[in-house]
């Protein structure tokens, strides 16, 4: 991860690195997303998602679509091409 950008959001760049350092920065950039109100938990030996309802909390499993769209708002990710010698977003 480098500095943070206008939303305050972190950057994780995906390209020129091993998949485990983009894996890593990724669930590093969603550590600090959830450090202030946990919504992602380990339930038994399932991802479950802690939804608030009319002052009641509700746990339910957590779809490859709910962690793409967690990890999505948890960092802005980016992919760094080399063009004549520039890099570029």
């Amino acid at each position: 991860m480098t500095k943070k950008t206008q939303d305050n959001l972190p950057e994780v760049i995906v390209s020129g690195n091993q998949f485990r350092e983009r894996v890593d920065a990724a669930l590093e950039a969603l550590k600090q997303a959830e450090s202030a109100q946990p919504t992602i938990f380990v339930q038994d030996t399932q991802l479950v998602r802690v939804i608030h309802k009319d002052k009641v909390s509700e746990r339910a499993p957590i779809s490859l679509a709910g962690m793409r769209n967690a990890l999505t708002h948890s960092a802005d990710y980016y992919r760094l091409e080399s063009v004549m010698n520039f890099i570029v977003n």
